[in-house]
């Protein structure tokens, strides 16, 4: 199925083509994850009438071709698929200030949605310690020395390779439970998000990515920047230590 973009009104949209997705039933106008009631009730659809289907007007992360469907494969298991699929990914970025304090990343790693690779980050930590107390977590981990703590952003976030960076500072308040309504954010009520900030944050690595390529400083000012000239802004969320809430 084609993705395209369209302007629509005046204002540029992402259009995905219920039409050309598996799991849309053309007769009944519906979709398997009931998404199009999601989409109607925020103004993000449009067709539906008489033999005319449903567009999406954004991406919409569960649309999948019919060739995507496996033979003689079950719509549910398809389903299942699709929500394995889009199960936030991401990797941590840990900043420590004691070679002890590793073992407080175990409560992510017995998560269901438990980071792909940890990045601990540290200034002046011994590293022989750092990296005994470490490898006892049985995960797949790397160290960075902060050498600048102005470009510490900027360098830790150079080593992810997930699509989403979280990032914890142990010295102040963080939650383990941060991705859970993030994702829930993303898959369930289809909020356009690419980042969430504050003492814990949360990052879009391809952000990051056009920051890098554009020869942009990654700094928070420049995310808000960048964010600010997609969905009007709207796409960028603050966590007070204890959820997450729209940005001022």
């Amino acid at each position: 199925m084609k993705i395209q973009r369209e302007n629509i009104n005046g204002e540029e949209h992402l259009i995905t083509p219920c039409s050309e997705c598996c799991f849309y039933d053309n007769v009944a106008k519906t979709c398997s994850f009931g998404r199009i009631k999601k989409y109607k009730d925020k103004n993000q659809t449009d067709g539906g009438v008489g033999n005319i289907p449903y567009r999406i007007l954004t991406f919409c992360n569960h649309a999948r071709p019919y060739i995507w469907m496996k033979e003689e494969e079950t719509l549910e298991r398809a389903k299942e698929r699709v929500r394995e699929d889009n199960k936030v990914k991401y990797d941590l970025i840990v900043r420590l200030t004691d070679h002890t304090q590793v073992d407080l990343v175990k409560p992510f790693l017995e998560r269901k949605t438990a980071p792909a690779h940890i990045i601990f980050s540290f200034e002046s930590i011994d590293i022989g310690e750092l990296v005994e107390r470490a490898n006892e977590l049985d995960c797949s981990f790397e160290l960075i020395k902060i050498q600048d703590p102005a470009a510490r952003t900027e360098a830790e976030l150079g080593r992810v390779q997930r699509p989403w960076a979280e990032t914890v500072d142990l010295n102040k308040e963080y939650s383990v439970t941060l991705l859970d309504e993030f994702s829930k954010l993303i898959n369930q009520d289809l909020e356009q998000i690419v980042a969430v900030l504050g003492d814990q944050y949360i990052i879009m690595t391809m952000l990051v990515a056009s920051l890098d390529v554009s020869n942009i400083n990654v700094t928070f000012e420049n995310i808000e920047k960048i964010a600010a000239t997609q969905n009007n802004g709207k796409n960028i969320r603050s966590f007070d230590g204890k959820r997450i809430c729209y940005y001022s």
